[in-house]
Formats: structure tokens, C-alpha cells, sequence
């Protein structure tokens, strides 16, 4: 459990194609005052990652912001793979892979850009 209420965070993850960033940061206040924005891909989540912070701030206003970029070198023509059994395997991807379709080989197709 965090003790201060005030501070900032900030961390980012990269695949081939993408490059997702989080950020928290925090304010004193009397109570646990949590805004949260997501990408429309994520807002499946919401709950879960306001579960979360919960679990880590006891109390004050905190605002968590996930940007996902599509990287400059990426094809986003290129279509793209999930492998479903590992999606599975993980919570939070999880509950998208019920709304894939499977495919020969346990695995789904994306087309991921326009064209």
C-alpha cells in the first residue's frame, strides 16, 4: 500500500507494431478520487484496472492514463496473429478471446489497418 498520496508514475511497453505507455499520477485528498482513460481497445478493463489502483492508493486524487501508439516502422497493413490458447492463459486478455474466432491451429486473424 502506497503511504504518500502524492506522486507520479510512468511506464511503457513496446511489441514490433506498438508501444503502449501508463501513467499515474496523485494528489492528497481525503478520499480515493480515481479518473481513469483508456483506448477504446481497453475500455473493457476499466473495471479491473480501477481495481487494481485501488488496491495500491488507499486514499487520494489519482488520475491513470494507457496511450497506445502504432509504431512509425510498423505495417499496419500487415495482418495480424493472436495465439487464443495463450491469450487464454491470461486474465486480462482472456475475456477477448471468447469474441475471437478460432481458426486451424489455435489461432485468429486481424487485419489491422486500412487497405
Amino acid at each position: 500500500m502506497l503511504m504518500s498520496m502524492t506522486g507520479f508514475g510512468k511506464a511503457s511497453a513496446s511489441t514490433r507494431t506498438h508501444k503502449i505507455n501508463v501513467e499515474i499520477k496523485s494528489l492528497n485528498s481525503k478520499q480515493l478520487d480515481l479518473n481513469v482513460r483508456l483506448p477504446f481497445l481497453f475500455r473493457e478493463g476499466e473495471l479491473e484496472a480501477r481495481a487494481i489502483v485501488g488496491r495500491a492508493i488507499e486514499r487520494g486524487k489519482a488520475d491513470l492514463l494507457v496511450t497506445c501508439e502504432t509504431l512509425p516502422e510498423a505495417d499496419t497493413a500487415a495482418p495480424a496473429e493472436l495465439n487464443l490458447d495463450v491469450m487464454r492463459k491470461y486474465r486480462p486478455a482472456g475475456r477477448l478471446a471468447p469474441h475471437c474466432h478460432d481458426y486451424a491451429g489455435g489461432y485468429a486473424h486481424f487485419h489491422s489497418g486500412g487497405g
